[in-house]
């Protein structure tokens, strides 16, 4: 095997806030409670199916129905004005300090996130990041997206974990010498295949995790 990489989370993580939410109230603000009414509707009767068929709460939810109906352009508009004018500015400067670290050292960086593809993708261009794997979802036959997550891309809990599998055999990246980074007990799946890993903001699971594991914990915020 040849290099390192740092395999991070987003959400929580190199990022302080939760961007999914930030979309979500962006799209209120364009289309109106109605708009906010009926997502919201969608979204809990999404989670209420899914409980019964048995989904884990975590994952049930965190759909994405709130989109349907939502055209890629339209989608894409509102997250280049969400990142560049919000996001960017919620990354802590110790989680940029620790991306420069690994720059520094020649590591590979990565972005491994269940938040949407674009919005990871733009953050990741302002990061500077060599990848970037998220969410893809299902688009119609008129560029539109379905609200089904179905046929797409889920990095989520385990499904992290074959990306960063995946990731690692096709750049030849010796997993044993490499890092992870992880805001809660849903990424220390992908956290526990690294030779390293810090637990950034823990929830109370990964906390304890991190203290079996002796993972260093760290605290990373906007000042």
């Amino acid at each position: 095997m040849g290099g390192a990489a740092a395999y991070f989370d987003l959400d929580r993580t190199l990022l302080a806030v939760s961007s999914e939410r930030r979309l979500f109230s962006r799209l209120v603000k364009r289309k109106g409670v109605l708009w906010r009414a009926r997502a919201t509707l969608r979204q809990t009767l999404c989670a209420v199916g899914r409980i019964i068929r048995g989904y884990a709460p975590y994952d049930a939810l965190r759909s994405h129905s709130y989109l349907k109906g939502i055209s890629v352009d339209e989608l894409s508009q509102i997250v280049n004005e969400l990142v560049d004018q919000d996001l960017a500015n919620k990354i802590p400067e110790a989680a940029r300090e620790r991306v420069e670290w690994h720059r520094e050292r020649g590591d590979r960086i990565v972005i491994v996130s269940a938040t949407l593809q674009s919005i990871a993708q733009r953050l990741g261009e302002h990061l500077e990041v060599d990848a970037v794997h998220a969410v893809e979802l299902p688009i119609d036959n008129k560029n539109r997206f379905t609200g089904s997550e179905r046929g797409g891309r889920i990095p989520r809990r385990r499904g992290k974990v074959s990306i960063v599998l995946d990731d690692a055999a096709e750049h030849e990246i010796d997993l044993s010498a490499s890092w992870g980074y992880g805001n809660s007990a849903a990424d220390a799946w992908f956290m526990r295949l690294c030779g390293d890993a810090m637990a950034v903001n823990p929830d109370n699971r990964l906390r304890k995790e991190a203290s079996a594991r002796d993972w260093p914990i760290s605290t990373w915020e906007i000042e």
